[in-house]
């Protein structure tokens, strides 16, 4: 998706949800450096830029979402799978292989 249409996308996806209803965003993360080169020679990711995190929770927050999370995931390679429980206590740690942001919809919005 563009970046000039995330805004207009995300208020497209908050207008099909009902009061309460969460949307959730799952990206590669710009911060890992695997992501980096994954993303560069991959050919399904041709042409794409990586989102910054931080970008698309400030989004959350100007188009109305709430109890907005953003949290790191995928931190080990298959290799280490091993080590996959410990995941959900790195969730704050900024250098996962991906992340993913939930905001919950306003009251309001969908009425």
């Amino acid at each position: 998706i563009p970046h000039d249409e995330h805004e207009r996308i995300l208020k497209e996806l908050i207008n099909l949800l009902t009061v309460s209803g969460k949307v959730n965003i799952w990206e590669l993360n710009p911060f890992n450096p695997f992501t980096q080169l994954i993303s560069k020679t991959c050919p399904f990711d041709r042409g794409c830029i990586l989102v910054n995190p931080r970008k698309i929770k400030k989004l959350f927050h100007r188009v109305g979402l709430k109890s907005i999370q953003l949290k790191y995931t995928t931190f080990f390679p298959k290799f280490l799978r091993w080590l996959i429980p410990l995941e959900p206590y790195w969730q704050w740690f900024p250098l996962g292989g991906q992340y993913v942001i939930i905001g919950e919809n306003s009251k309001g919005l969908n009425s």
